[in-house]
């Protein structure tokens, strides 16, 4: 008798606690915050999503990593899909990076720092200032 292949089993994903389920999903932007505060104000796109897993318990699917990206650079002037509303993080090594920080950490005295110094902070705007520059002249 021939062996049988085995088919492969569709990973699991963990479901999310009867504490969470009861409370009330927050929004992804709310989340991406949240997320980026506990990193310490500043974190690559591997970091974040790992957070937000356990923030809304459980794995983010490549739809919603794809949302989380979509809605930082949503938020951001670094970006060109900028909406013009909420100016909330900044590119902190340059748009293609992949590392973003809350901008608001960029000011605050003391009780979130950035693993950044703010040489480096400052770098990251004038940095993101020139991206904003490049989208001007392309729109020409």
């Amino acid at each position: 008798m021939a062996a049988l292949k085995q088919r492969a089993r569709p990973e699991v994903r963990p479901r999310r606690s009867a504490e969470q389920a009861l409370r009330p999903m927050s929004t992804w932007i709310e989340d991406i915050q949240s997320a980026l505060r506990r990193l310490g104000g500043t974190a690559h796109h591997r970091e974040l999503y790992e957070e937000l897993a356990r923030i809304r318990g459980e794995r983010l699917t490549a739809t919603q990593k794809a949302i989380v990206r979509k809605e930082i650079g949503s938020s951001s002037s670094c970006s060109a899909n900028f909406k013009g509303t909420r100016d909330l993080f900044y590119s902190v090594y340059g748009i293609y990076s992949g590392v973003w920080g809350l901008r608001a950490s960029l000011n605050d005295g003391g009780s979130m720092e950035t693993s950044l110094d703010k040489a480096s902070g400052r770098g990251a705007v004038r940095s993101c200032k020139r991206a904003q520059r490049g989208q001007q002249q392309k729109g020409r």
